[in-house]
């Protein structure tokens, strides 16, 4: 099976930030790794 072109940083990693709150979350898009880091070899 061939390997999957890697998408842009801007297609994986997602921020939302509640002005309110003043809270950051960051969101993994990568559905295929569980939506997890990926581990530096």
């Amino acid at each position: 099976m061939p390997k999957a072109e890697r998408p842009a940083a801007e297609e994986v990693i997602g921020c939302e930030k509640n002005p309110k709150t003043k809270i950051a979350t960051i969101i993994f898009n990568r559905p295929e790794y569980l939506s997890g880091p990926t581990k530096k070899k």
